[in-house]
């Protein structure tokens, strides 16, 4: 099963598993993945996981909402954009890791 861990000083902090479906990531109580830090829009991203019907398995795309100060994976901004085992993203001044 992926998931999606929270890094700091690259130590694994928090880790949430993912599923098919949409997680919204950002300030907002309504986020599935809430950030207090104000450079995490309300509503900044989501990661989206929808079923590959070639394969069964679940592909994972992160998206950016139009958030202020963007959505980064592996250094690069980006608005939509494929996860991939190790990947690391950057949401504010957050890092993750995601492992599928």
């Amino acid at each position: 099963m992926a998931s999606f861990v929270l890094v700091v000083d690259d130590e694994a902090i928090q880790q949430l598993a993912l599923n098919d479906g949409r997680i919204m990531i950002g300030r907002s109580n309504k986020a599935e993945i809430r950030i207090a830090d104000e450079t995490v829009s309300a509503r900044h991203a989501v990661i989206d996981g929808v079923r590959n019907e070639e394969n069964g398995d679940i592909d994972y795309f992160i998206q950016d909402l139009s958030s202020a100060n963007g959505t980064y994976v592996s250094g690069r901004r980006v608005r939509r954009k494929r996860l991939k085992n190790g990947d690391i993203v950057k949401v504010g001044w957050n890092t993750f890791k995601f492992l599928g």
